[in-house]
């Protein structure tokens, strides 16, 4: 069949689209390869093939660049070994203006054996033109039983955007049987019936393309059969001819036209859902400047000088083409440009812009998503992706606008925010350019409060509040520092409800000004910050003064013998000088004889402090270590007392405590009574060693018993009484 003047009838049938509604053309690019991916222990793609696919999609045809749309594959070992690569490459090299994917199905062939030229049939398409709706094995791979020995495959396509039925086209990927002997002939003729038996199952007009390696001419009996009148015949749009320009094999060298692209005559005549671009059919670098037996990366071969547009990286050249093809396979690609006149729609852009190109974490932003041409009035839905990712539903689009407000925060660095129109019933979908969205740490703030006095001294525990504001999330931790003492940490806690409790135990803070801060780390989301400095003064205090505070036998309530005066602090301390302590009679009663006074550390600490002091009595009144008879004022000097820890720090004025002593007031009433008396009776002539034994009793404290000359002291003293005692004495 001879062609006929198709550049005016495509003028024509343009004419008629432009009456129906919103219909459009566009171009797709069909290849058919037979890559030699199964002989010689070869199963992966062979260097040099992705150079040749891409250079597929450099070259100009009819004034078209454009990817390969299908990749029609013969000769693989199985999906994953060697087409599984093919697809990570292109998508490599387009890096996003093609989308690859590959048919899920897995082909097979007779007796399971992939090597030596008998690998399955598959295919690679580009997922941003075309929709794969099914791939379908035809027949089952019998060998001489039934003609099949790999099994060719039916694929289903659809463009992108077509919301009808009317852009769905067939295309059968098939690798006859080789060789030329009669039983070979009735194979591929064999073969050439099933694959005409498959195509009357499919939709009346169907259009169809029947590509592959055919291993043989007309007039050959699958031929016949492909060709024979009536649903699916076959046309071949080099209209059979011979010329050493549509040989295909082998590229090295040229000798057989074994490779085709054939079509039902819808498609060849341009009234099809697929319809053929006049002269764009091809074996890709021949032009029929090879000649015949020669190599493709002949000197004289011009079939793609000045034919090469760049349209991914890097270019690739005609020269490393020729070389690359030389290597990538035994056989030339096939390659023909169809145009697809179904529903695709007009085509749309879709633009994404964010309120705030720099934002904090947790602060919301708006994205949206405009669609043009903005006077069309575009309906439909944008998803909105960040990453990749879905966020929220689809969003409608109104007055070709779309917006959508985050709800969750997003981590901080920078995301890519896409927006994906759905198209409708007039425009087809589209998605934008990748817009960065950058997020940034939220700032936060600390600041802390003390929950007490900001005195206090070494026995107390300390209570704090650090609040962190930003938004911190709970278990966040927060450390209270003394930066006073090189930024020391005293506690931490975590955030719950976005503030921080702090318990500071009795005694981890000694004497002095602490200037505390709380102190927020930060994380990935959020920023650091520390508070002003809260200033905590710990002084050093008497916390007891205690009569025979050291002596635990005299301890307690009795007066009848006083032998020190214990001193207990907040924390250990130094005692120094001559009048540390001093001791007076009691002005009220003007009672007493007054002792010198010595004062000793209680359990002291290697530097001498200590946190109890003893303060004892000498001089001639002092019977048994006992002070006198009387009432007195004892005074501590606090400038003579400094913390062991910080001994710049002296001790808070401590008033002047006033005490007694009467001997024989074993009850403390200040005075001696007849409780008294029994008491004493019940230890009189006791020893130190009987139980029953009371050494305040004992007058001398040297004798070790209460003796006669014991009862005698306690009946001198029987009777006196230093009146309101109890409302002067502190200790």
């Amino acid at each position: 069949m001879r062609r006929r003047n198709t550049l005016s009838k495509r003028r024509a049938l343009y004419e008629i689209l432009e009456a129906r509604r919103m219909l459009s053309v566009s171009t797709i690019r069909v290849a058919s390869y037979n890559i030699e991916a199964d002989i010689n222990g070869v199963t992966t793609p062979r260097s040099g093939l992705y150079q040749v696919l891409e250079g597929i999609g450099e070259e100009k045809v009819q004034g078209d660049v454009q990817p390969i749309d299908i990749l029609g594959l013969e000769e693989t070992t199985s999906n994953s070994v060697t087409i599984a690569p093919i697809v990570s490459a292109l998508n490599t090299y387009y890096n996003g203006t093609a989308v690859y994917a590959q048919s899920s199905y897995q082909a097979t062939e007779e007796g399971g054996d992939t090597a030596d030229g008998n690998g399955p049939n598959g295919l690679i398409y580009n997922t941003l033109t075309l929709n794969l709706l099914a791939s379908v094995g035809v027949g089952t791979p019998e060998g001489s039983g039934n003609g099949e020995y790999r099994q060719p495959v039916r694929y289903e396509f659809q463009p992108v955007g077509d919301t009808g039925t009317t852009g769905i086209f067939y295309m059968y990927v098939d690798h006859y049987k080789s060789g030329s002997s009669s039983s070979d002939v009735q194979s591929r003729g064999e073969e050439a019936t099933i694959i005409r038996n498959d195509e009357a199952t499919l939709p009346a007009n169907s259009s169809v393309l029947y590509t592959g390696d055919l291993n043989s001419n007309p007039p050959e009996q699958m031929f016949t059969n492909l060709t024979a009148s009536g649903q699916g015949e076959a046309y071949d749009p080099a209209n059979w001819s011979t010329s050493l320009a549509y040989y295909s094999d082998s590229d090295t060298s040229l000798t057989y036209r074994d490779d085709y692209q054939l079509q039902t005559s819808n498609v060849f005549n341009d009234t099809g859902n697929l319809n053929y671009v006049s002269g764009s059919y091809q074996v890709f670098a021949n032009n029929g400047t090879v000649s015949k037996s020669g190599s493709v990366n002949s000197a004289g071969n011009t079939a793609l000088n000045s034919d090469l547009v760049q349209d991914g990286t890097p270019f690739i050249s005609e020269s490393t083409i020729y070389s690359d093809m030389t290597t990538a396979s035994d056989h030339y690609p096939v390659v023909a440009d169809y145009t697809d006149v179904s529903n695709i729609l007009s085509s749309t852009t879709t633009a994404v812009t964010s309120s705030n190109g720099w934002t904090n974490y947790g602060q919301p932003v708006t994205f949206t998503a405009t669609i043009a041409p903005a006077s069309s009035g575009e309906t439909g839905t944008v998803q909105f992706k960040v990453d990749g990712n879905n966020v929220g539903s689809p969003v409608t689009v109104s007055n070709n606008v779309a917006t959508y407000t985050t709800t969750s925060p997003l981590s901080v660095g920078g995301h890519g925010v896409t927006a994906v129109y759905s198209g409708d019933s007039s425009f087809s979908g589209s998605t934008s350019p990748a817009f960065t969205q950058n997020v940034a740490q939220a700032t936060t703030t600390t600041t802390l409060v003390n929950n007490g006095s900001s005195t206090s001294n070494a026995t107390q525990a300390l209570s704090f509040t650090a609040t962190v504001t930003g938004g911190v999330p709970d278990g966040e931790t927060v450390t209270l520092e003394d930066a006073s003492n090189n930024d020391a940490v005293v506690t931490s806690g975590t955030t719950g409800g976005g503030s921080v409790s702090f318990t500071v135990p009795a005694g981890a803070l000694l004497a002095g000004t602490h200037n505390l801060i709380a102190v927020y780390g930060g994380d990935i989301n959020f920023s650091d910050s520390q508070s002003s400095t809260v200033a905590q003064n710990v002084q050093v205090v008497v916390t007891a003064v205690q009569v025979n505070g050291n002596i635990p036998s005299l301890a307690g309530v009795q007066r009848s013998m006083v032998d020190s005066i214990v001193y207990t602090f907040s924390e250990a301390v130094n005692i120094s000088g001559a009048s540390a302590f001093t001791i007076a009679l009691n002005s009220s009663y003007n009672k007493g004889t007054l002792p010198t006074l010595t004062w000793t550390a209680l359990s002291a600490n290697l530097d001498g402090s200590s946190t109890q002091w003893a303060v004892t009595f000498g001089g001639g009144s002092v019977i048994g270590n006992s002070i006198a008879n009387g009432v007195y004022d004892i005074t501590m000097n606090a400038s003579a007392v400094t913390s062991g820890a910080n001994p710049s720090v002296t001790s808070q004025t401590r008033a002047t405590d006033t005490f007694w002593r009467l001997y024989g007031d074993y009850t403390g009433a200040g005075t001696v009574n007849a409780s008294d008396y029994d008491y004493f009776l019940d230890t009189y002539e006791l020893k130190s060693t009987q139980t029953g034994y009371l050494f305040a009793f004992d007058y001398s404290g040297t004798d070790a018993k209460i003796t006669a000359s014991d009862y005698d002291y306690f009946l001198d003293d029987l009777g006196l009484k230093f009146k309101n005692i109890a409302a002067i004495a502190t200790i």
